[in-house]
């Protein structure tokens, strides 16, 4: 049995990573003097992180648990007492989330200092603005890179806690992808429309990292009181990293690299669109990511209802992308009456109709694209599932595959 607080741990996983990207481009938009930039190292990292700690530590914690999913009676007990319990994914889970609280407050705190550090390093850097700008992304980069990474650890091996059925992989990966992608949306609209402008940045970005501490105790806590022991957990080794899969996997992963290639394409033309419609801001910015992430929740939580149907999963998958594609052809032909007319996006005055205005805006033009790309990675780690026994390794390669795309 596993314990239905760890949904509302990973909603609140979900809800600090957005936090932190929103924050960090924030941060950073003052050592580059444009939200462009800023934007874009941000992406980068966390794409970069999200990707290959999901297909990294999908395989590593695929080495915990697997031992006694069959055995009974005094096998079971005696796996048990040699730290392989099923529940031991729970207890990686606490450890990443304490890993995330401390990398993150550390970040947030050179982050928010980068402007007099690297005023102290630019000494040692050639007087040239281009020089000088890659050394400062690469620095900034290489910062984001290790929380990131822990972060994209996470949704494998909470996978791994809970899918102990193979009849459920596909309804279950679509719940949890739904949740922890809702407590983004939910930190995107927190943080661009209320934290930063009532709390500050440096607060904001801290009390987001406490979040994670209180996570991992939580995780610890609930592992604890179903009867595990901290002293009798076995870590597994760390393996070689590889890009080795199943040969008949090539067209699912090779379909998980196109959404997510075609996501943050289809995000960036978005972006530009709604440049026309909606001032170029912060808010903007927030509320179109925001509105990106719903549609992906929502997708990800309806592909449970396909999951119990008969219908062919093949199909549903080709009749997905077919629909993406016709509608965002379309709505490049009809943006005169999907989008307002231009407006003067940054009076604030009336903060309910602003906010209306971005949301109905930013919705006509990707929430429907949104919904379909959310209900392809649950039925994608579906395809390539060869049982429960290896969740963590196969939801690891999708999203891996489908960051490195994006």
């Amino acid at each position: 049995k596993r314990s239905s607080i760890v949904y509302f741990l990973f909603l609140l996983s979900g809800i600090t990573a957005l936090v932190y990207e929103i924050v960090w481009a924030r941060m950073l938009t003052l050592v580059f003097g444009h939200t462009i930039f800023s934007v874009s190292i941000v992406l980068a990292a966390f794409m970069t992180g999200l990707g290959f700690g999901s297909y990294y530590f999908g395989h590593v914690i695929d080495q915990i648990g697997n031992e006694n999913k069959h055995l009974d009676g005094d096998n079971f007990k005696k796996n048990l007492t040699e730290g392989s319990r099923p529940d031991s994914p729970l207890l990686v889970y606490g450890y990443i989330e304490i890993l995330i609280f401390l990398a993150c407050s550390i970040v947030s705190l050179v982050l928010f200092k980068f402007p007099d550090i690297y005023s102290w390093l630019s000494y040692y850097v050639p007087e040239s603005v281009v020089i000088q700008n890659i050394v400062k992304a690469l620095l900034a980069f290489a910062l984001m890179l290790i929380p990131a990474i822990l972060m994209g650890a996470t949704l494998p091996i909470i996978s791994k806690y809970f899918i102990s059925d193979n009849s459920k992989i596909c309804s279950q990966v679509g719940i949890l992808y739904g949740i922890n992608t809702l407590g983004a949306a939910l930190g995107c609209f927190l943080a661009g429309f209320f934290l930063v402008a009532t709390f500050g940045v440096l607060q904001t970005v801290l009390s987001a990292a406490m979040i994670n501490l209180f996570i991992g105790i939580c995780a610890i806590r609930i592992y604890q009181e179903s009867g595990g022991n901290l002293k009798e957990i076995r870590v597994p080794r760390l393996a070689r990293f590889s890009f080795k899969w199943e040969r008949e996997h090539n067209v699912w992963l090779a379909v998980s690299f196109v959404c997510g290639f075609t996501a943050l394409a289809y995000e960036v033309i978005w972006s530009r669109l709604l440049v026309f419609s909606i001032a170029s801001t912060v808010y903007s910015f927030s509320m179109m990511l925001g509105v990106f992430l719903l549609g992906i929740m929502l997708g990800s939580l309806l592909v449970v209802t396909f999951s119990r149907s008969n219908l062919n999963l093949r199909t549903v998958l080709i009749f997905l992308q077919a629909g993406i594609g016709l509608y965002v052809i379309g709505s490049l032909y009809n943006i005169d009456q999907l989008l307002s007319a231009p407006w003067n996006g940054y009076n604030l005055q009336k903060p309910v109709f602003v906010f209306s205005r971005y949301f109905l805006d930013s919705s006509a033009l990707m929430l429907l694209p949104a919904i379909g790309l959310g209900m392809s990675f649950p039925i994608l780690v579906k395809m390539i599932s060869g049982g429960y026994r290896h969740i963590g390794k196969e939801t690891g390669q999708i999203y891996g595959v489908n960051t490195l795309g994006a």
